[in-house]
């Protein structure tokens, strides 16, 4: 399933699901099917796995990172609307860092989606495990187009 779910087709993923593969399957990382499509940008994959298949929107990988952290991280706003949209996903889940799919966005310069997620409810005050905040993060990186909008 996590090869299938990489090419994007669903209908081998459906098929893959209705002959018994695990959906919430990992690979060595801790990846699921689910991460690695929000990764990849496939929503159609994405929702897919959401609706039909019952995905865990949580799962995290061997780093701590969600679906919608690694969608957040990869610039893939369609996919960070739909899982932020999603009432099961918990947004201010921070990966073993302490960052939060709004840290992965600012820091790489995503303001759209920065934006987008403190509309949503993010907690834009949380900190990472060494203290610092979201602002810092975009201000370290450089991202002043992130701290101006934030």
């Amino acid at each position: 399933l996590l090869w299938v779910a990489r090419r994007g087709d669903v209908e081998d993923i459906r098929s893959a699901v209705e002959m018994g593969a695990d959906v919430n399957a990992k690979d060595r990382s801790g990846c699921t099917a689910l991460a690695q499509a929000a990764a990849g940008g496939l929503i159609d994959v994405v929702r897919f796995l959401v609706r039909e298949c019952e995905a865990d929107v949580n799962a995290s990988n061997n780093w701590g990172v969600t679906a919608l952290a690694g969608a957040a991280a990869y610039g893939h706003l369609d996919v960070v609307r739909y899982l932020a949209a999603n009432d099961e996903v918990d947004a201010n889940m921070a990966n073993n860092w302490g960052d939060t799919a709004l840290m992965e966005a600012a820091a790489n310069g995503h303001v759209n989606f920065a934006r987008y997620l403190v509309d949503s409810g993010v907690d834009a005050h949380f900190s990472d495990c060494c203290g610092a905040t979201v602002l810092m993060r975009a201000a370290a990186e450089g991202r002043v187009e992130v701290v101006r909008n934030l």
